[in-house]
């Protein structure tokens, strides 16, 4: 009698040893193998079934080993088991340093949040007002890699302003209120700043 083979799980061989042991244990009641029997649609849809369940078994295997995990969340899960903890990435931080040409009668007020573009083409944004004193030729400032979107408060303005038309023309059911609107899975918080909740 054969073994049934565990290395080869693919549909195809899995059909075929299933095929073979039922020729093998009931031969004079399986003597046909015709793609359009019920008995092989059975067969061919539990391999199927079979097939996918392995390779989401050989997926699961591999997330637990960290040379083959691709998971974020495994890994870090992993490297928590060793005793390495995992950070997330801070952007970067620099202090720079502006100057001017002539000194000003006045201060020069370059404000937080300004954006400057370095010759790499990474841009970065001021964490606090930068001030280039009367008489002074330069003044350094803290800034931060990355980008504040003024365009997704814009997005969200525009949102709440469609939410309102429609609630007004009774087409929307949902809550509006002096602190913010709320529809769906969109929370737009209004006030000292944003807030935005998807869910």
């Amino acid at each position: 009698m054969k073994r049934i083979s565990y290395a080869q799980r693919d549909h195809d061989t899995i059909v075929a040893d299933v095929v073979e042991r039922l020729k093998l244990h009931y031969p004079d009641k399986w003597n046909d193998a015709y793609e359009d029997d019920l008995g092989m649609m059975l067969i061919e849809t539990i391999a199927y079934t079979l097939d996918i369940l392995n390779y989401y078994l050989d997926r699961q295997a591999n997330e637990t080993y960290l040379p083959t995990a691709t998971e974020r969340q495994n890994i870090i899960n992993i490297c928590k088991l060793v005793g390495y903890l995992a950070k997330n990435a801070v952007p970067v931080s620099a202090n720079l340093m502006f100057s001017q040409e002539n000194a000003r009668e006045t201060d020069v007020i370059i404000r937080r949040d300004a954006q400057i573009l370095t010759r790499a083409g990474t841009t970065f944004e001021l964490a606090e007002d930068v001030i280039i004193p009367a008489g002074q030729l330069s003044s350094s400032g803290a800034a931060v890699q990355g980008e504040t979107f003024d365009e997704l408060l814009k997005v969200i303005k525009e949102l709440e302003d469609r939410i309102s038309a429609l609630q007004r023309r009774k087409r929307l059911p949902g809550v509006i209120g002096g602190a913010g609107v709320r529809h769906g899975g969109v929370e737009a918080v209004i006030g000292l700043g944003w807030k935005i909740e998807l869910f």
